[in-house]
C-alpha cells in the first residue's frame, strides 16, 4: 500500500471516528485521570449508557494535559461543538448523558 493511500484511509477512519453516528467520548486515564477516579466514571457511563440503549465510541486516553481538572471527558457528538467536563464524578455521569 503506498503512503498516499494509507493516508486517505487513516483521514477516512479519523473522520468517521470524530464526524460519524455515534458520540465520541474520551476520557483521561493516565495516572493523574487514575488517581481522580477516572476508571469509576469510565465504568459509571458504560453502564449507564447500556441501561439506555445508547451507543458511543468510548475512548481511554492518556493525559489530556489539564491534570488539575481529571477526570475530564472530552465529548463530541455528530452535529454538535466538541465540549469538555472536568473534575467529573460517577454521580454526574446520568445528567451529562441526558443535558448534553
Amino acid at each position: 500500500m503506498k503512503y498516499e493511500e494509507i493516508t486517505s484511509q487513516a483521514t477516512a477512519e479519523w473522520v468517521n471516528m470524530t464526524s460519524g453516528r455515534v458520540p465520541l467520548v474520551r476520557i483521561g486515564t493516565a495516572m493523574c485521570g487514575h488517581a481522580a477516579g477516572a476508571f469509576r466514571v469510565v465504568k459509571a457511563l458504560q453502564k449507564y449508557l447500556d441501561s439506555k440503549g445508547l451507543e458511543a465510541n468510548i475512548q481511554e486516553v492518556g493525559c489530556l494535559g489539564l491534570c488539575y481538572a481529571e477526570p475530564l471527558l472530552d465529548i463530541k457528538k455528530p452535529g454538535k461543538s466538541r465540549l469538555f467536563f472536568n473534575n467529573v464524578t460517577p454521580e454526574e455521569i446520568e445528567y451529562i448523558v441526558d443535558e448534553y
